[in-house]
């Protein structure tokens, strides 16, 4: 009988809108083709600096079996991983420009085929149109402080930040203010884990130090 089923993806290694600051970073995949076996020769890493959406003119940067040795192949009963490391990838495709000092949003996708001769592409998101990369940051910026806010609280009710402080011509932030806190505010999404009430100072006008409670994110 013909085998017409391609085969499937599964553990894709990061996740979507993953993020990293090692541009060696190990990007993988399983796939599994349970009738025909997964062709290894056929495995491709499509990669690409500016396209989230993989589209004939999508300027993705594909490889290999031609350059099988940046790429780890592993098979164990009918599942076959497929991995490689993104200095690799950056090494190997002059089109891909990884800034190792700054910010880059890598979008990747596989394409395998069995060996029967299907094929299928990974799509991170199947709700939306086309084939959709998997999205990884690799950010080697320090995030930086954008602001500071006295009054301003979170409500986690609401999901919205609360406080008398007005945010444009007669507009004011909802709920009310509450003097004992302090938002802080950063260029981008911080590791919260990360925070503790040892990283901040408060000085009141009079020098006075003060202490810290707590530290919310």
């Amino acid at each position: 009988d013909a085998e017409s089923d391609a085969p499937e993806f599964e553990a894709a290694s990061p996740s979507d809108d993953s993020a990293t600051d090692d541009i060696a970073h190990v990007i993988s995949i399983s796939i599994t083709d349970a009738l025909a076996g997964v062709d290894a020769d056929s495995i491709r890493f499509l990669v690409s600096d500016s396209s989230a959406v993989l589209t004939a003119d999508a300027n993705a940067q594909i490889f290999g079996d031609d350059d099988d040795e940046i790429i780890t192949i592993t098979t164990e009963a009918d599942v076959t991983t497929a991995s490689v490391a993104l200095d690799d990838v950056d090494e190997a495709l002059p089109g891909l420009l990884i800034d190792d000092d700054g910010v880059t949003n890598v979008y990747w996708f596989v394409q395998a085929s069995d060996k029967a001769g299907n094929t299928d592409t990974t799509d991170a998101d199947g709700d939306d149109g086309g084939n959709q990369g998997y999205s990884l940051r690799v950010d080697n910026e320090d995030p930086s402080l954008d602001g500071v806010f006295v009054g301003d609280n979170w409500d986690a009710d609401e999901e919205r930040v609360e406080g008398d402080r007005r945010i444009g011509v007669d507009q004011y932030l909802n709920g009310s203010g509450n003097a004992k806190m302090i938002r802080v505010e950063f260029s981008e999404n911080l590791d919260g884990s990360s925070v503790a009430a040892t990283d901040f100072t408060v000085t009141a006008a009079d020098g006075t130090s003060l202490s810290i409670a707590s530290v919310n994110w």
